[in-house]
């Protein structure tokens, strides 16, 4: 439901199909490729233990991802509205 939303928004904004294709091309590939062998790696050690260290990950990321966000990206788009004028607050 979230990649889905993240493509609705995206084409919204952007117009263009060929970054919603890529963004899509670039959520899925790591899935496919890291399967067989990620597979192999569940089955040696407990799921319990892994599903504890991925939701651990998953909220690094999220963490990451909103320090991002905060720190970084809403300065910009406060000091400079040439950079991102689809954002700009109008201070």
């Amino acid at each position: 439901m979230y990649q889905l939303a993240i493509m609705w928004w995206m084409y919204s904004e952007t117009g263009s199909s060929a970054y919603v294709g890529i963004f899509m091309v670039a959520s899925y590939l790591p899935g496919v490729l890291l399967s067989p062998i990620m597979g192999i790696f569940i089955d040696k050690f407990s799921r319990k233990k892994i599903l504890i260290l991925v939701d651990y990950f998953r909220g690094l990321l999220m963490l990451a991802i909103f320090s991002l966000i905060y720190f970084i990206v809403s300065r910009v788009i406060i000091t400079s509205n040439e950079i991102l004028p689809m954002f700009s607050l109008n201070l």
